[in-house]
């Protein structure tokens, strides 16, 4: 969790604009998709290798829902479902709206 806590609060943000000031929006914007993008696959991996859903479902969901990030963690998680790599959603999850 301390590895997901320093890359979230460490995540590129386009509201950082004094930092990237010589990247575009869109820039900024693909690069931050792309920071959720590795952290959620990295998390989802970790997760199911060491068969901890709790946490995937737990902290590391939350996290990703207070960053505003829920719909990046949900495309990571489709290839591993249609793989059944992972076959099971906790409930807690789906009310979530995208």
């Amino acid at each position: 969790m301390r590895y997901v806590n320093l890359a979230i609060e460490n995540a590129p943000d386009a509201y950082q604009s004094e930092e990237y000031s010589s990247f575009t929006t869109s820039s900024i914007l693909d690069l931050s998709h792309s920071h959720f993008q590795m952290l959620a696959g990295v998390c989802v991996d970790f997760c199911i290798v060491t068969k901890r859903l709790d946490l995937l479902y737990g902290k590391i969901f939350r996290k990703f829902q207070e960053a505003a990030q829920v719909s990046i963690f949900f495309d990571v998680l489709e290839p591993y479902i249609l793989s059944d790599k992972l076959r099971y959603i906790s409930p807690a999850v789906m009310p979530v709206r995208l």
